[in-house]
């Protein structure tokens, strides 16, 4: 017997299959079987894959948000109406539901740029937020909260509850610093990569992070290890270097008491923890007492200590006990040891001494000058000096043969009628009113500072030439510092630690003489095209007078001040403590 079949009918015995309903992965519409998958909420339309859409609207936060914060304003980084014009609105937390509005703002139709909430009001430093997309029914040209909430392609209501936390323009989450934002607005648009933000007045007078060593609270420590604070009267941070190798800057420390005319100590601070270590030299403990670190002759005030081709590290140090034979000494530090050698003392006779041409013989010793030291690449000292002798000797700059044994002049310039030296060593710019300050190599080239100029000299001429300073050409400018440094971010030759003021930092271009000065100040000026010209922070609450700066690896410095030293970030302005 033959059965009869047909689409749609009853299964059974020779009949046609059953139809089943294709709705798994469809919302509404045609099921396949002349039924439905369902229906779309009122304002969605179902597409022909079965989707229930809308309007294209979208808005979304991201933690880029979390890096232009403004305690006044919040950026949304999209919100988007596809077919009408709309408002977002931003309301504080209350147990769950929006609560007081802070603030709206209109949005499109089709606007895709970052949207910008003016708050009516500062908020905390960690605060819940619900933000909203709402359409403009009727178009009012006002918000309205009864307004409804603008639906996603999918038909999700347009709503954010946001965790605003933030730092202060720094990333890293973990930050004791985190909340402590600076607002003004050309910080946000300068983002810091320190720990903390210092560039703004409510946090140097609250974060012992932003103060400098001699307002810092002396509960708050930065850093382990000796303590510069705990050595007795008058001790002052001199000059040293950057050993990249070991994350350290090996610099000289100067004290005095009653028992110890001008003894100095060697030290290292680690520019990543700011820990600090003894390298060789006498220490006053606050348990033991007098501590001499390594072995050798007395260490004298390290008025500037340097790195030689050798490895080892040599100490330019004085005594201003003139009757001292040794009173200015070279010594020879080994890093690992902390051993001392002398290497060269004036009016020594064992070693290589220089005349200031000067008559009878018995004033012929030439006077030094302690504010300059410097070492070429094959490990000679150059030393400058003073006017001195009868007839006097002029300014000039000495060279001192690596082993001590011998002594020449480089350069020279004002001796007076009548001394050997009368007609000078090199040609060029006069250098006879003030004594050779900051020294230091590049090219080749020995630089120097002298007064507000710098001047470059010719090793093997003695010929000088002024490069930068007040008047030369169109690049004036003063030159003022006692350390001189190459730097390489910016190819421009830093100096700093001048007396008195102007109390800055600065560089010049050496091709140009154009002089930079990276200055303590309260306006972020335009002119400057490497950093912000001045900075603030820990750097900014304490003088820089005869304090070294230092240029790390990574393009920003360490200047020293009072007890301890403060990381600058010469991008930005911003600087904080790093040990004290």
């Amino acid at each position: 017997m033959g059965g009869v079949g047909g689409a749609g009918g009853a299964p059974g015995m020779g009949g046609a299959p059953a139809c089943v309903p294709q709705c798994l992965e469809r919302a509404c519409g045609d099921d396949g079987c002349e039924g439905s998958c369902g229906d779309c909420p009122a304002g969605l339309a179902c597409s022909d894959e079965g989707a229930c859409l809308g309007p294209a609207n979208e808005l979304s936060i991201t933690d880029e948000n979390r890096l232009t914060w403004d305690p006044e304003a919040i950026e949304v980084a999209r919100a988007y109406l596809e077919v009408q014009q709309g408002y977002l609105a931003v309301h504080i937390d209350d147990d769950g539901q929006p609560g007081e509005l802070l603030g709206a703002q209109r949005v499109g139709p089709r606007m895709v740029a970052r949207t910008r909430v003016e708050l009516g009001r500062r908020l905390a430093a960690t605060q819940r937020l619900h933000v909203i997309l709402h359409l403009d029914e009727p178009r009012n040209s006002r918000y309205d909260p009864e307004d409804p909430i603008a639906l996603s392609a999918t038909g999700e209501p347009l709503v954010l509850i946001y965790d605003l936390a933030f730092q202060s323009t720094t990333t890293a989450v973990d930050s004791p610093y985190y909340a402590y934002p600076c607002p003004l607005e050309q910080w946000r648009e300068d983002p810091t990569d320190l720990v903390a933000d210092c560039r703004c007045g409510p946090n140097v007078v609250a974060l012992d992070i932003c103060k400098s060593s001699t307002h810092a609270s002396q509960d708050e420590r930065f850093g382990a290890g000796p303590r510069i604070d705990a050595l007795p009267q008058d001790h002052i941070i001199r000059g040293g270097f950057v050993d990249a190798m070991a994350n350290e800057i090996v610099f000289g420390v100067r004290w005095q008491d009653q028992n110890h005319v001008d003894p100095g100590v060697i030290m290292a601070v680690d520019y990543v923890t700011g820990d600090r270590r003894i390298v060789s030299g006498r220490w006053v403990d606050p348990n033991e007492g007098y501590v001499v670190y390594g072995e050798g002759p007395e260490l004298h005030e390290p008025y500037h200590t340097l790195r030689g081709p050798d490895g080892n590290i040599y100490s330019y140090t004085w005594r201003d006990d003139t009757t001292d034979i040794d009173g200015v000494q070279i010594v020879r530090i080994e890093p690992a040891t902390g051993d001392r050698t002398l290497v060269w003392g004036s009016r020594n006779p064992a070693h290589g001494q220089c005349t200031n041409g000067a008559e009878p013989p018995g004033t012929q010793d030439v006077q030094y000058w302690k504010y300059g030291f410097a070492m070429d690449p094959e490990g000679n000292y150059y030393l400058p000096t003073i006017a001195n002798g009868r007839p006097a000797a002029g300014r000039g700059i000495l060279r001192i043969s690596a082993d001590g044994s011998a002594c020449t002049w480089v350069t020279m310039d004002g001796a007076a009628p009548g001394n050997l030296y009368e007609a000078g060593i090199g040609q060029g710019y006069p250098v006879d009113q003030f004594n050779y300050e900051g020294m230091g190599w590049h090219d080749g080239f020995l630089y120097a500072t002298n007064n507000a100029d710098l001047i470059r000299i010719d090793p093997a001429t003695g010929d000088r030439r002024r490069v930068a300073g007040v008047g030369v050409a169109d690049a004036s400018g003063a030159v003022v510092g006692r350390f001189l440094e190459w730097n390489p971010h910016w190819d421009i030759l830093m100096f700093s630690g001048k007396l008195g003021p102007p109390d800055v930092v600065g560089g010049v271009d050496l091709a140009t003489g154009t002089v930079y000065q990276f200055a303590q100040c309260l306006n972020i000026a335009e002119n400057n095209p490497f950093a912000t010209d001045c900075y603030e922070g820990a750097a900014s609450t304490a003088g820089l007078s005869e304090r070294p700066t230092f240029v790390l690896p990574d393009g920003n410095w360490v200047s020293a001040h009072g007890n301890g030293f403060a990381l600058v970030e010469p991008r930005t302005g911003n600087s904080v403590m790093l040990s004290y």
